[in-house]
């Protein structure tokens, strides 16, 4: 068996799914950071309402993804 070096990834032992898993959770943690800068916003009266709902989805969303991933483990 082989290893990557340090410093690189080793992608071939990745399994599409938890591929898919990884990139799904980062994307909820964009979502989080973009609904609190919509909420911290002052130039956009809805921007809270907003705000409020695409983090409120993106930690929903974390929560299930997070267990998906533990379930693969």
């Amino acid at each position: 068996m082989t290893t990557a070096p340090r410093g690189t990834v080793d992608t071939t032992s990745a399994t599409p799914r938890g591929g898919t898993v990884v990139r799904l959770e980062r994307l909820t943690l964009v979502g989080m950071a973009i609904g609190a800068a919509l909420m911290l916003q002052p130039w956009w009266p809805g921007g809270m309402r907003a705000g409020f709902f695409v983090t409120l989805g993106s930690t929903l969303a974390q929560i299930v993804l997070g267990h998906m991933a533990e379930s693969d483990a």
